[in-house]
């Protein structure tokens, strides 16, 4: 029996986004937790962790000694240098990694007689309306599985199990893709600010706009386009600037950035 259910080794922001998540809707106990981080500024890493009960390591040793699931969220440059540590996790203990472009069978190598679950998340599961994809290797029970999926339903608004083979894909359209997102919120605000707005009130419309946007299109599951046409009236305002955004490559700027993002994870 491992001392705590679960553990984290690094305590950057996506691992701080699921198990904070995860505790605010009630699905984990702070308590139940144990973090290690040798990089991070002791004090701010700390705080932040103990803000709702884990238990802070500098020392990775002692999560992989007495945790049962252990969340790998370190970068993928710094798995070579935890190598050895990794490769002392038993079968009684499940490695869930959120590491990007990294496949269960280099995973598998690495986590010693640990099975190994892969999951990739984007940072709103911090707030609930994050998108999961999970897979698993042979090795994981069910029951096991079911725990971990229970995990991410909770910090989700939408969560699917995923062939490994569409994880780059998944990865660079959610896991990437929120970031694109802020982009365009930023761009709409500066927008906002030219013409004569606070910017404080541009960045707020801008983000309500966004997400008024979104909500329609999850809640009328009507095509993107057909909600476009909806807004845009002929020889109107709306068109004008939809003939502006096509003439600068707007919609192909948003397919290179994310097929390049989908290169960067297959080239790690």
């Amino acid at each position: 029996m491992r001392a705590f259910k679960w553990g984290v080794l690094g305590g950057g922001q996506m691992g701080y986004a699921i198990k904070s998540g995860a505790v605010k809707a009630g699905v984990i106990r702070g308590s139940d937790v144990i973090v290690s981080d040798p990089v991070f500024e002791k004090e701010s890493y700390e705080a932040k962790w103990k803000s709702f009960g884990a238990k802070c390591k500098e020392d990775n040793k002692e999560v992989i000694e007495n945790a049962k699931f252990i969340l790998l969220s370190v970068k993928p440059q710094i798995l070579p240098e935890i190598a050895n540590e990794l490769s002392k996790l038993q079968e009684d203990q499940t490695v869930i990694s959120v590491i990007a472009g990294q496949k269960l069978d280099k995973l598998e190598s690495l986590c010693g007689k640990a099975k190994v679950v892969r999951v990739m998340v984007n940072t709103a599961c911090s707030i609930g309306h994050g998108a999961a994809a999970l897979c698993a290797n042979e090795a994981v029970t069910k029951e096991d599985f079911q725990e971990i999926q229970e995990l991410f339903n909770a910090t989700n608004g939408a969560v699917d199990i995923l062939p490994e083979k569409g994880f780059d894909a998944f990865t660079a359209l959610s896991g990437s893709g929120i970031a694109y997102v802020y982009m365009m919120a930023e761009a709409m605000a500066d927008a906002g600010v030219h013409g004569g707005l606070s910017r404080d009130y541009a960045t707020k419309v801008a983000v309500q706009t966004i997400l008024g946007a979104a909500q329609m299109a999850a809640q009328t599951e009507k095509h993107p386009a057909v909600l476009k046409d909806a807004v845009t009236s002929p020889g109107g305002c709306t068109m004008a600037g939809v003939r502006t955004l096509e003439k600068l490559g707007y919609r192909s700027s948003i397919i290179e950035a994310i097929i390049a993002t989908q290169e960067r994870c297959q080239n790690f």
